[in-house]
């Protein structure tokens, strides 16, 4: 069902009526941000990215644009692009959801091994290059398994970048549901 967006009441000018139907009306930039996010949804990342940086041109600071960016391009390997966004991120709603993703996109560009556990270590460096190739589900099956052996492995990275590949997928993704669970499952 619809909702009321806007109403008057009495007699109003034609001039009125134009700028009420106006307000109405969503604009050409509004409707680029719509497609963008909606291209997110169905994983069409480079045209979510061409969307949402038209977005951006209009409205530099659009925290919504500059998220949905973000998240683009760390489905298509372009973290060094992304953490720049989110190094600057402004302050807006979505700015916790943007921390979230920082870890992923650091970790995405030093990908240095640490020598304390070499078997955790490759687990952790395939995982982040499954992530590289689009490939999430193997990369949070292998992240998971890490998590299961150890939960505080590199101060908690594992964890971080999946809620951080979590938080790209979307809410609305089944995904998500389900790999939300199973992290729940293992940390409680």
């Amino acid at each position: 069902m619809g909702q009321v967006t806007a109403e008057f009441i009495g007699l109003i000018s034609q001039p009125e009526i134009e700028k009420f139907l106006k307000d109405l009306t969503p604009s050409p930039t509004d409707l680029m941000l719509t497609k963008g996010l909606g291209l997110i949804q169905y994983h069409r990342w480079s045209d979510a990215e061409t969307n949402l940086r038209k977005v951006i041109q209009d409205q530099p600071q659009s925290g919504t644009a500059l998220l949905g960016l973000a998240k683009s391009l760390l489905a298509q390997n372009k973290a060094k692009d992304a953490l720049d966004i989110l190094k600057k991120f402004p302050s807006s709603r979505e700015y916790n959801n943007a921390e979230v993703l920082r870890p992923l996109a650091e970790a995405l560009i030093q990908t240095t091994p640490e020598p304390e556990n070499p078997d955790l270590e490759a687990i952790y460096l395939r995982a982040l290059n499954l992530i590289k190739a689009g490939k999430f589900p193997p990369a949070l099956d292998g992240l998971l398994e890490l998590i299961r052996q150890d939960k505080n492995f590199r101060k908690g990275q594992a964890r971080k970048i999946v809620i951080a590949v979590l938080e790209i997928l979307g809410e609305e993704n089944d995904l998500t549901r389900q790999y939300r669970a199973e992290l729940a499952n293992i940390l409680f």
